[in-house]
């Protein structure tokens, strides 16, 4: 929009007329910004408050479920390791499960000291653990050979609700597969 050039106006009697703006806006008032209000921001917090309380709910059984995944992932990912430095080094090692620490532990066999240590999430627990057929109480040890071959093994991961998985560690190939329940 284009503003006309503001020139002073004197009428016949010499009265002086202030320039006209053809401008559609208001003029701003002197000292006031824009903005928003303490109000309106606090009224924000209020619904987001709300909307929160109804959705946090529905979104923790999703969130359960996600940690489950994650320690199926961590474990997977610690028994390939463990398949693959076996065959690397020529020795091999022991993947042990500990339902009573909530631990998972990669080390050589015959050695002391882990190579990797994991806490398994919150809330995430060890369950019917068996070894190569025969069910385990207390600590599971898995054994990787240099052969690429493995002890097998099964355990049931817990989440907080009624979320489970199936981890199933197959002798042949050393490679686990997960089935949920």
């Amino acid at each position: 929009m284009y503003l006309l050039e503001k020139v002073p106006i004197v009428n016949a009697k010499g009265r002086f007329y202030p320039p006209i703006s053809t401008s559609r806006q208001p003029p701003l008032r002197a000292g006031i910004e824009a903005g928003f209000t303490i109000m309106e921001l606090m009224v924000v917090m209020v619904i987001m408050g709300i909307i929160l309380t109804v959705q946090l709910p529905r979104l923790g059984g999703q969130l359960t479920g996600s940690s489950l995944r994650s320690a199926a992932q961590m474990i997977t990912s610690m028994a390939y390791s463990a398949r693959f430095r076996s065959a690397d080094t020529g020795l091999p090692h022991v993947l042990i499960f500990d339902p009573y620490e909530n631990k998972v532990r990669l080390l050589i066999a015959e050695q002391n000291g882990s190579l990797i240590s994991k806490k398994l999430p919150g809330g995430i627990t060890m369950d019917d653990m068996e070894l190569a057929g025969n069910p385990v109480n207390g600590q599971l040890k898995v054994t990787f050979h240099p052969q690429g071959t493995a002890t097998a093994a099964r355990l049931l991961l817990k989440g907080r609700k009624t979320d489970s998985l199936l981890l199933t560690l197959y002798a042949a190939d050393g490679v686990i597969h997960a089935q949920t329940f």
